[in-house]
């Protein structure tokens, strides 16, 4: 949890997971303390009262929760009484802008209400782990939830994933004519004597520059509003 503080304002920023692998949802949950004896009220420039990134080691966005939403110019007001406000809880996928799954890595998920007159920020660390080998999902003792990665292969009316260690097949084919590297998650299963990785998301991966195939589920992060309007 990273607090930042403005004046008398603080924005609370919390990320559940902040660790997780590939295609795992995190949450982030925004909320303000009024530090001070009286209500403050703060002005917007839009309906939007904040805004979240996602931003890589070196410093450079890999989504925008902006992206592909133009801000309604309509000025908003809103009264932060003693105490903490919760405001709302944002929901995001995993993806970039590009609609493509992150890399593992180290990032860090930017917080920002921008209002007329002040500006609140909070900036909080999160990890996204590397895929795990097909191999070891194929042997694994208990079957669990995993994310993989790996080209896509058709035989048989089947797709398979094959990475370095070895191939296994999915539960449904990854688009009309996938290509590239795909991330999918899921948990393995075995139907009529068969091995079957049953998907329940997937996505090209971040270097897939022609996947032709569509993320599952839909790549728009959701918003969880709480008791007020809404503002991957």
């Amino acid at each position: 949890m990273i607090l930042a503080a403005a004046l008398t304002l603080v924005l609370n920023a919390t990320v559940t997971p902040a660790k997780a692998a590939q295609l795992v949802p995190m949450t982030v949950t925004v909320s303000v303390v009024n530090r001070s004896r009286n209500p403050v009220t703060l002005e917007f420039p839009s309906p939007d009262l904040f805004f979240v990134q996602v931003r890589d080691a070196k410093g450079t966005p890999v989504f925008d929760s902006r992206t592909g939403h133009k801000p309604i110019p309509v000025h908003r007001k809103m009264v932060f009484v003693v105490g903490r406000t919760k405001v709302e809880s944002f929901d995001w996928s995993g993806l970039n802008d590009a609609r493509n799954v992150v890399d593992p890595g180290q990032y860090v998920v930017h917080v920002e209400m921008a209002g007329v007159t002040q500006t609140l920020t909070a900036d909080l660390p999160v990890t996204i782990d590397a895929p795990q080998t097909i191999d070891s999902v194929l042997h694994a003792t208990t079957p669990a939830q995993a994310t993989i990665a790996g080209t896509p292969e058709r035989e048989g009316g089947t797709t398979y994933l094959r990475d370095a260690s070895e191939r296994i097949a999915l539960s449904l084919p990854l688009g009309i004519r996938p290509q590239g590297t795909f991330v999918a998650r899921g948990v393995m299963q075995t139907i009529l004597n068969q091995k079957i990785f049953t998907v329940s998301r997937y996505s090209p991966a971040a270097e897939n520059d022609a996947p032709e195939g569509t993320p599952t589920p839909r790549p728009l992060p959701s918003l969880a509003p709480s008791s007020l309007p809404r503002s991957r």
